[in-house]
């Protein structure tokens, strides 16, 4: 069950932002922006692969692009955020994706 669970649980952990103060973490916290857009489209089935044709997916494109200003904003949070505490108003933008995000993942 390992084999299965564990990279699932580091999947759906690095494309789910925190929304629980007591669960904070600045490494996960600054790693989600850049892996949200393309989790969000690939959960809600954008980047299926039509049968007979090559890989030419406009959302896999605008989700690998996403990952450039993701990870600008993963660095802001990982230098101006503290390791022991969550800034409110980065909880309260995280705690409503974490919603969504949730919704996908179910």
């Amino acid at each position: 069950m390992n084999l299965i669970s564990v990279p699932l649980t580091l999947i759906r952990d690095y494309t789910v932002p925190i929304g629980d103060e007591d669960a904070w973490d600045r490494q996960r916290a600054s790693v989600v922006p850049m892996t949200l857009v393309f989790a969000f489209l690939w959960l809600n089935g954008y980047m299926k692969q039509e049968k007979g044709s090559e890989f030419q997916n406009k959302f896999f494109l605008i989700g690998l692009i996403c990952m450039v200003p993701g990870a600008i904003i993963g660095l802001i949070i990982k230098m101006k955020t503290k390791v022991t505490e969550a800034p409110p108003q980065l909880i309260t933008i995280y705690a409503m994706i974490c919603f969504v995000m949730s919704i996908m993942w179910i």
